[in-house]
């Protein structure tokens, strides 16, 4: 848990640190996150870190 003081800068890394996470085929062992279950889940996840 972060202090409300840095909310900002916690997001800022958190988003960061996912958006440099690959996503793509679960088979292969560079990928971080397999794809969404959904097509709906795919747009929020990669909207959220457009």
């Amino acid at each position: 848990m972060a202090p409300a003081s840095r909310y900002d800068e916690v997001v800022d890394m958190v988003t960061a640190t996912i958006a440099a996470g690959k996503q793509g085929d679960p088979l292969d062992p560079d990928t971080v996150f397999g794809p969404g279950a959904t097509e709906a889940q795919y747009r929020t996840v990669r909207a959220r870190l457009a």
